[in-house]
């Protein structure tokens, strides 16, 4: 049912919500379905307890991490290239300055009041920033808000992590340790020290995003055993319609 295939647990949290263009549907239908994910995804070894509230919760940090990671996808502008000097005409040559007025006469005459600067056009004024429902494409200040959730959910300490007496690893905690952990994925992608590449799935109404690494960032679909596949016997059958 759960999907793994973004290369980040944070882009996976997010890819719960398929198809969100058209026909939209959440694999998290209720609290158990989230207690379910965090263990086939790794965070936990059994499921913690979930509440309704915190499936809530849970909604708005994966909301949060789509927005900001749809953002990342969208080109970067690229800087004007410096233009070559035009040549100008010679200027006319500035008369002598007049000699300067006493200083004496400067500071007996009165002095006039700096104007008031302006008050800035309504267009320019400053609105507070709303962020855009859950789902929505970012519009403007939309990140802004959007790292806060983050931070806040990424502020928790995260997951328990030890060795068993066999040697094995032992994950656990509570909701909040859980979704601090997935919120610190979130952080490391999008904030880490080298720019990895998110690219959103190319295939059909799929608009899973997730981490390019395969070599010349040439990677096209979110899996190739689902999407990609579907994709190519789409293009298959194209193909032989068209000869």
């Amino acid at each position: 049912m759960f999907a793994f295939v973004s290369g980040n647990l944070a882009l996976d949290l997010a890819g719960t919500v398929q198809q969100r263009r058209t026909d939209r549907r959440d694999l998290l239908h209720e609290p158990a379905d989230l207690a379910r994910w965090l263990v086939e995804a790794g965070v936990l070894d059994q499921p913690c307890a979930v509440t309704p509230a915190g499936l809530t919760a849970a909604k708005e940090l994966r909301e949060a991490v789509y927005r900001l990671a749809l953002t990342a996808t969208a080109p970067q502008p690229t800087a004007p290239r410096p233009t070559a000097p035009q040549p100008t005409a010679p200027q006319p040559t500035a008369p002598e300055p007049a000699a300067p007025e006493p200083v004496v006469s400067r500071l007996a005459a009165p002095q006039p009041e700096p104007p008031e600067p302006p008050e800035p056009p309504e267009a320019q004024r400053q609105e507070p920033v709303v962020a855009p429902p859950p789902g929505e494409p970012p519009g403007p200040g939309a990140r802004a808000g959007d790292r806060e959730v983050v931070n806040r959910f990424a502020a928790v300490p995260p997951t328990r992590v030890r060795l068993d007496e066999a040697g094995r690893a032992e994950r656990a905690g509570d909701l909040a340790a859980a979704l601090s952990t997935v919120a610190r994925q979130a952080v490391e992608l999008l904030g880490g020290p080298q720019a990895v590449p998110i690219k959103e799935c190319g295939a059909g109404t799929c608009t899973r995003l997730y981490v390019d690494t395969s070599r010349g960032r040439a990677r096209r679909w979110c899996d190739m055993q689902e999407c990609g596949n579907r994709a190519k016997a789409a293009g298959f059958r194209a193909r032989h319609r068209a000869l």
